[in-house]
């Protein structure tokens, strides 16, 4: 007989004896197991979808038409249910043996979060380490959070407070565009508080760190909104322009590829849209400037030098030309410091160009 952990693994991943199967990922890729008794002990939303009593199986169609399994090419349009709390719970058809089987199973399909995350959260439901890591924990949390798991999330919190480190620069750029797409409010305001701190101490490593530049529209927008944030406009200038360079070379890429186009980058966060089949063409000949261009209002331009802005801004495109000779005019009119050109007095002199 195997070690209960080894055990319980191995009913996670093929549901010998369990009675819930999981369609985990954007497209329900990943099956993973368990059981309602023990989910519906851990969390009330759990409790709920199984066991109120308006619920029933038999009220609610099946989300597919054949077995859940990986992406086909027409896949994703096929999942047309969703149910309460979040899941969609059914008896599924399948072909699959030693695997789901829709005589002992109910299917959920869970396409908001991550299978590797899921799995994490399943651990702990049957009592066993969830396995944190710093690159699953705020997944974890989020999971946790959906389910109301209190105690699994009070786990990652303690985590993250032991394990990240405030003075690491591409730690705190990673779990805060991570925080950001997934929509985790609190640990993206604490993880940008961190990031102003290192903003004052090690601004060129903060600017030329892969993970900034790697950073989604979302995470970026965020950032340059922080009055905390304390670098010079024409050093971030550069690393905007660098961020913005390779967003657009990511679009062009993926859209060539057939893959689905996001419009910012790889998306984590279940609100993120798709683009519409329509715009994919102008995706497809996205320039640095058009990537950049819904962020202008959160650079500071007033406080750049006139030579930096005609030499580096004012030709990029990413003005109108009326906001770029309203901005030069602010420019040859006065010096401010930096200090008092904030992101009102941006959007100021930017909205006399239009007005």
């Amino acid at each position: 007989f195997q070690p209960l952990e080894a055990r319980v693994e191995e009913e996670i991943a093929g549901g010998l004896v369990s009675d819930v199967c999981f369609g985990a990922g954007e497209c329900e890729e990943v099956q993973l197991f368990s059981s309602r008794a023990a989910l519906a002990i851990a969390s009330p939303v759990f409790n709920t979808m199984f066991f109120a009593p308006h619920w029933s199986a038999k009220d609610v169609a099946p989300v597919l038409s054949a077995h859940p399994g990986p992406c086909t090419e027409h896949a994703c349009a096929g999942v047309a249910a969703s149910a309460t709390m979040g899941g969609t719970a059914a008896p599924v058809a399948s072909k699959q043996a030693g695997s789901f089987d829709s005589r002992r199973h109910l299917y959920v399909a869970v396409t908001d979060v991550e299978p590797s995350a899921l799995r994490c959260m399943l651990r702990y439901i049957h009592h066993l380490d969830p396995n944190l890591t710093l690159e699953n924990a705020l997944h974890v949390y989020r999971a946790a959070d959906k389910y109301q798991i209190d105690g699994l999330m009070g786990a990652c919190v303690t985590f993250l407070a032991e394990e990240a480190e405030p003075r690491d620069v591409d730690q705190m750029l990673r779990l805060f565009d991570v925080a950001c797409r997934l929509g985790i409010e609190r640990y993206a305001g604490w993880f940008l508080d961190k990031l102003a701190e290192l903003s004052r101490v090690q601004t060129s490593r903060l600017l030329t760190a892969d993970e900034f530049s790697a950073l989604h529209t979302v995470s970026m927008a965020t950032l340059l909104g922080s009055d905390e944030l304390c670098i010079d406009e024409e050093p971030l200038w550069s690393a905007l322009r660098r961020w913005a360079e390779l967003g657009a070379s990511s679009k062009c890429a993926a859209s060539a590829r057939g893959a689905d186009i996001r419009g910012e980058g790889p998306e984590l966060s279940p609100e993120a849209a798709d683009i519409p089949v329509e715009r994919k063409q102008d995706i497809m000949s996205a320039t640095w400037a058009d990537v950049l261009r819904p962020l202008k209002r959160l650079v500071r331009f007033p406080v750049m030098s006139l030579p930096f802005f005609a030499r580096e801004v004012a030709p990029s495109g990413v003005l109108t030309r009326d906001e770029t000779i309203s901005i030069f005019c602010h420019l040859s009119s006065s010096a401010p410091s930096p200090c008092v050109a904030t992101a009102p007095a941006v959007a100021s002199a930017l909205a006399g160009a239009s007005a």
